[in-house]
C-alpha cells in the first residue's frame, strides 16, 4: 500500500473513531414533577426516576409537566398547565410545588410514591455501543489507528533520511 493510501485510511479511521467517542452522552436524573389526583383533589410532587430506573405514579395520579416561560423583561418562571388552571412559580422545588398546589386550590400531600416500571443494571447500558458488533468496530478502529501511527512514524523517519 502506498503512503498516501495509508494516510487516507488512517484519517478516515480517526474520523470514525472520533464519531464513536462523541456519541457517548451523560444521563441525569429526571426532575421532580407535579402530580394531581383528580378524584381526591390532591396535589404533590413525584420523582419519575433516572437513567437506570423509571417510575410511574400510583393509580389515580397523573403527571403534569412544567415548562419554562420568560416574560418581556427576561424574568424566567416555571408553569404547569392542568385542568385546574395554570400555576406559575420561580423554580420547581418541593416548596414551589406546594405553592403551585395552593394556586390550583388543591390539597398538598408532599411526595407521591410510584411503581417501579423498568430499570437496568448500573454497569450495563442498552445501546448499539454495547453490542458485539460495536466492540469489533472499536477494536478494529483502534488497531488501524495504531498501525497508521506506526506507518506514519516510519514514513516521517524515511523522509528525514
Amino acid at each position: 500500500m502506498k503512503f498516501k493510501n495509508i494516510q487516507t485510511l488512517f484519517t478516515i479511521t480517526l474520523i470514525i473513531f472520533g464519531m464513536i467517542q462523541c456519541s457517548s452522552a451523560l444521563s441525569a436524573p429526571m426532575p421532580d414533577c407535579l402530580v394531581i389526583n383528580q378524584s381526591k383533589k390532591q396535589c404533590g410532587y413525584f420523582w419519575p426516576g433516572d437513567e437506570f430506573s423509571y417510575y410511574t405514579p400510583s393509580a389515580g395520579w397523573k403527571i403534569y409537566e412544567s415548562y419554562g416561560v420568560t416574560d418581556e423583561v427576561g424574568n424566567a418562571t416555571w408553569q404547569v398547565s392542568t385542568p385546574y388552571g395554570i400555576c406559575s412559580v420561580n423554580a420547581f422545588t418541593d416548596a414551589t410545588i406546594q405553592e403551585c398546589c395552593r394556586q390550583l386550590k388543591l390539597t398538598y400531600v408532599g411526595e407521591v410514591t410510584g411503581d417501579y416500571s423498568k430499570g437496568m443494571d448500573r454497569y450495563q447500558e442498552i445501546s448499539f455501543w454495547s453490542t458485539p458488533l460495536a466492540k469489533v468496530i472499536v477494536a478494529v478502529s483502534g488497531i488501524v489507528i495504531l498501525l497508521g501511527l506506526v506507518i506514519l512514524a516510519k514514513g516521517i523517519l524515511k523522509r528525514k533520511k
